[in-house]
């Protein structure tokens, strides 16, 4: 098993060299000339030691620079031939998605919307509550386009936009900062299949997926569900997979229903997930950002056992 495995890297990485139990070769994502790209096909992981590409399966190096038939040979020998058939139902309707594809969904934001780039004596209500109660910084709130309404439907409300990758206005939310302000959250009507904020996502890095806005915000590359769960169908998984992302999960701490049905579908698809620890918190908004980063450091690395040991949590 372990020598077929090897012709298949050969074929896909060219020459390597062996050192112990690592298969040296050159770097498909850095493209280095230098033999940088170590695999350990017994411990099925692999790490540029210059770029830093890594993964916990040598099968997504395959799947992403390899030919078909090259993935279903190696998906024969690991016994995967179900994911196979996954990954080909996915793809048609990847390609369907593509030929079909709708028209970028544009919304106006609300003519109350004032930009908080720049303080003002009305603006300082909005700012002290993203400042102090929810921990922003400056560079956060004009990161993410952040305004406030001083009248209206969302008068006493922060308003985060979301912008395609276009750069058009594709959604937004809207949060009270005046407490009494019931409901918390009052954002327009049903989210569309869209992924929040695309324009600030890097798929060929480490994507961080979070529950809200307010929990992406305190993450990088991070994309929040809007409170929903995902589908095999939504636009962010179609990308995700499509990309061959490292996601990490980075769900409240008492979802463990809504963990468990992700890791079903990432586990399926043969996408690489990571689970982010964030207990003692009640969620990823109440981090700061030097915690979150250390939690996503040590994030677990989520397989088969893990899968059921959440599933007995649910029990």
């Amino acid at each position: 098993m372990l020598e077929k495995k090897r012709q298949i890297l050969k074929r896909i990485l060219g020459s390597y060299q062996k050192v112990g139990d690592e298969y040296l070769f050159e770097c498909p994502l850095c493209k280095e000339q230098k033999r940088k790209l170590s695999v350990n096909i017994r411990k099925d992981v692999f790490k540029c030691w210059l770029c830093g590409y890594r993964g916990f399966r040598i099968r997504r190096v395959v799947r992403k620079y390899g030919s078909s038939s090259e993935l279903h040979a190696w998906d024969e020998i690991c016994g995967n031939v179900d994911i196979a058939d996954f990954e080909e139902q996915i793809n048609q309707q990847l390609s369907q998605y593509s030929s079909n594809a709708t028209p970028n969904i544009r919304i106006e934001l609300p003519q109350e919307y004032k930009t908080l780039f720049v303080s003002t004596f009305s603006s300082r209500e909005a700012m002290s509550y993203l400042t102090k109660e929810r921990g922003l910084s400056k560079k956060d709130i004009i990161q993410w386009k952040m305004g406030y309404a001083k009248t209206g439907k969302y008068q006493g409300r922060i308003i985060v936009p979301s912008f395609d990758i276009s750069g058009c206005c594709s959604y937004y939310v809207t949060r009270s900062y005046e407490e009494w302000r019931k409901p918390k959250y009052l954002n327009p009507s049903k989210p569309q299949n869209l992924v929040f904020n695309e324009l600030m996502i890097d798929y060929d890095a480490d994507v961080v997926v979070t529950e809200g806005v307010f929990d992406a915000i305190k993450a990088d590359n991070a994309v929040p569900l809007l409170g929903s769960t995902m589908e095999k169908n939504s636009v962010l998984f179609q990308k995700l997979h499509k990309h061959d992302s490292s996601v990490y999960l980075a769900l409240d701490s008492k979802e463990y229903k809504k963990t468990h049905s992700l890791m079903r579908l990432f586990l399926g698809f043969g996408i690489e997930l990571f689970l982010v620890d964030v207990s003692g918190f009640k969620d990823v908004g109440e981090i700061t950002k030097e915690i979150f980063e250390k939690r996503k450091q040590g994030a677990q690395f989520v397989d088969e056992n893990l899968f059921l040991e959440y599933k007995l949590r649910m029990v």
